[in-house]
């Protein structure tokens, strides 16, 4: 394979009954797209980095199989549990392409998300970070939910700590999060690492086009609402931010 355009890097924990459909969600959209603009399709240059993050179920096998099937389909086995930031760092780390999209591995795609992200880089050279629109889908109530994307809110993000990204929409350019990489704080590391990046004065740019569902289940979400954790969490996140919103940072604003 020559140089992949794009990388996706999908750490995956137990995800058997999901990677399938998150794999060849992003080859179908893809190519669906590529037929209609009578196009040849560029997905054997599109590489995906499934990191295996310990799983107990039967995701190690299914990561093989997809590896067996599809050619630009690689996988990397941590061996044991990391957690997601380790398991993003040692994905970017392997990845081949200039650009890197990251993706959960039970999310789907539901455009060509791959060519969106090209073309906004292409546009905007000097942005480093992209983000879109997204869908979230309660799979117990099949309710859909669009979340549109927008500026970064700086008044939200300090009263919240949220910097309403789907963080499955999110690609980067790899020189940007070599710099910048996950923390490996498991309850963190993705909230970290763009907050790492926004006050460090990395360039945000960001599609309103929907290009993925988040799914979840109401079992799936419980544990993010015990009582006193939302809080301290924020409490942590305000501590952090105070210094910049303050302007006691010299970081850009």
């Amino acid at each position: 394979m020559d140089k992949p355009i794009i990388s996706y890097v999908i750490p995956c924990y137990n995800c058997e009954t999901s990677i399938i459909d998150t794999v060849e969600s992003i080859k179908y959209t893809h190519e669906e797209a590529m037929q209609a603009k009578e196009k040849e399709s560029q997905w054997p240059n599109i590489e995906i980095i499934l990191v295996n993050d310990g799983s107990t179920d039967a995701t190690g096998i299914i990561l093989e199989y997809l590896k067996q099937e599809y050619s630009n389909v690689r996988v990397i086995d941590n061996g044991k549990n990391l957690g997601r930031g380790c398991s993003r760092n040692k994905g970017n780390e392997a990845a081949e392409a200039d650009i890197i999209a990251v993706l959960d591995s039970d999310d789907i795609h539901v455009a060509d998300r791959t060519n969106e992200i090209l073309s906004v880089f292409e546009e905007e050279t000097k942005a480093e970070v992209f983000y879109s629109s997204f869908y979230i889908k309660n799979l117990d109530t099949n309710d859909i939910d669009l979340k549109v994307a927008g500026r970064i809110d700086r008044e939200f993000l300090q009263k919240t700590g949220q910097f309403k990204i789907g963080h499955s929409t999110v690609a980067y350019k790899k020189k940007t999060i070599q710099t910048f990489p996950y923390s490996e704080d498991k309850n963190h590391d993705d909230w970290a690492m763009l907050w790492t990046m926004f006050s460090h004065g990395v360039k945000f740019t960001y599609s309103e086009k929907p290009l993925v569902t988040y799914t979840f289940t109401n079992k799936g979400r419980a544990n993010e609402f015990i009582p006193g954790k939302q809080e301290s969490i924020l409490r942590k996140k305000q501590q952090i931010m105070e210094p910049y919103f303050k302007g006691e940072s010299d970081v850009s604003k």
